[in-house]
């Protein structure tokens, strides 16, 4: 990744290339580029899938594995070889500019602004992370002074317990959502049950789905899976 081309990717895309290079590296770090079969690349696949991986992450990773290659010119003698692991049409889809900004508009709406749907939006667009990394976040896992969030258990060992940057726009929603508890303690959760207009902090939100679905289908989004989180950007 060259240092010009990543000032042109957003933040969440850097984060989610360094996710996939972690899981390549161990297995693909010590062997020449132009030494790599696509027998390697299927036992690769394999071992990605048992380690519960979905299709479409593998094929994210061997993704990035492929353009490492082709800007080598090592990709042509194993392109014919290479097999794409099938996906869930379920999985949700990237996000273009225009539905970004039309999702951002609708969730500031003064409306949301009461609830946890547009901190939530702006958390999920920002860092990539999954419908229940975000649910379940606690306070003591976002530092807001050194801008820096640290993921709790992920859907895999891997993402379990990565550190992801903070934007500015992320910082600020935080910051918002966290004068709204002023008796917060770092094991309570950023986004609390609420039950008949009562919080417990000590427990997660059930789910964003009474407050998204609306807005999805308003938004024409219907196509961006149940919840935009762990998606990214379509700009690259």
């Amino acid at each position: 990744m060259s240092k010009g081309k990543r000032g042109e990717w957003a933040t969440n895309t850097v984060t989610l290339y360094k996710l996939c290079l972690s899981h390549l590296k161990p297995f693909f770090g010590a062997k020449l580029i132009f030494n790599i079969e696509p027998s390697e690349i299927e036992t690769y696949q394999r071992a990605r899938k048992r380690e519960g991986a979905s299709g479409r992450t593998v094929n994210m990773e061997t993704s990035i594995l492929r353009q490492v290659l082709k800007r080598h010119k090592c990709w042509a003698r194993l392109e014919g070889d290479f097999k794409r692991e099938a996906e869930r049409e379920s999985v949700g889809r990237a996000l273009s500019d225009e539905e970004e900004k039309k999702l951002l508009k609708a969730a500031a709406n003064r409306k949301y602004r009461k609830n946890a749907l547009y901190p939530i939006v702006v958390v999920g667009l920002n860092t990539a992370m999954r419908r229940d990394e975000v649910r379940k976040l606690h306070w003591h896992q976002v530092n807001l002074i050194d801008r820096v969030l640290t993921v709790g258990k992920g859907k895999n060992r891997e993402s379990t317990g990565r550190r992801i940057p903070l934007n500015s726009a992320t910082i600020a929603v935080l910051e918002m959502w966290r004068a709204r508890f002023p008796d917060a303690k770092p094991e309570h959760y950023i986004f609390p049950a609420c039950e008949y207009h009562h919080i417990d902090p000590t427990r997660p939100m059930r789910s964003f789905r009474t407050a998204w679905r609306p807005q999805r289908a308003r938004l024409g989004l219907a196509g961006s899976g149940s919840m935009i989180l762990g998606t990214t950007r379509s700009r690259s």
